[in-house]
């Protein structure tokens, strides 16, 4: 929930902000975010298909949203901040999008980073798993394929800005010491964010 607006997952949340002017047609969006079935409907089919009426300024603060909507999830979703805690303190956590296929206005360098040999490595791996695997159908050879990418998860090199990794480790750092994340309430503030027309305060 944001301030009394439930969503099914946080994705929807965060793309509502991208729709967040106090007018019919931004709330009719919001509605459809907020019961989006998953993270991907919201982002693939939703946010895709109003793409024209989003916010000219949604990039000015977008980021900042972002972390508050994660915030937000950690301080109200119990097994959301249980994983999280799980995370070793040491760790460095990234959004892999290595898999995910380079569209025009890719952002996944952006939110996440990218790992040529990960996935020179996972090409090789899924020939390999097919070719010694040929007994097992495709949901036990998915899981084989998974083990080995899970014990090479740190080959290679991940370029990109991993905003949603820093986003995370930022609010596990939190979590840990019993801290709020620096948030820019005053840029929020200023954005005039609205929420099923209601103008959100972000009041600590």
């Amino acid at each position: 929930k944001i301030q009394g607006v439930k969503f099914n997952q946080s994705e929807g949340a965060y793309i509502s902000g991208m729709f967040s002017n106090n007018t019919p047609e931004h709330i009719a969006v919001q509605q459809e975010l907020a019961v989006a079935k998953s993270g991907m409907d919201a982002k693939k089919d939703i946010r895709h298909k109003y793409q024209s009426i989003a916010r000219p300024d949604w990039y000015d603060f977008n980021v900042e949203y972002m972390l508050f909507c994660v915030w937000t999830k950690c301080k109200a979703n119990k097994k959301f901040r249980e994983l999280l805690l799980s995370v070793p303190r040491e760790a460095i956590i990234v959004e892999d999008t290595s898999f995910q296929p380079r569209k025009k206005n890719d952002t996944s360098a952006f939110w996440g980073c990218r790992n040529a040999d990960i996935k020179t490595f996972n090409d090789l791996v899924e020939d390999y798993v097919n070719l010694t695997n040929k007994d097992k159908n495709k949901t036990e050879k998915a899981r084989i394929i998974q083990e080995y990418r899970n014990n090479f998860c740190n080959y290679g090199v991940f370029r990109g800005t991993n905003a949603m990794g820093k986003i995370l480790m930022l609010c596990k750092q939190c979590l840990h010491e019993g801290t709020e994340p620096d948030i820019d309430y005053e840029l929020l503030k200023s954005k005039e964010i609205y929420l099923m027309g209601k103008r959100l305060d972000f009041d600590r």
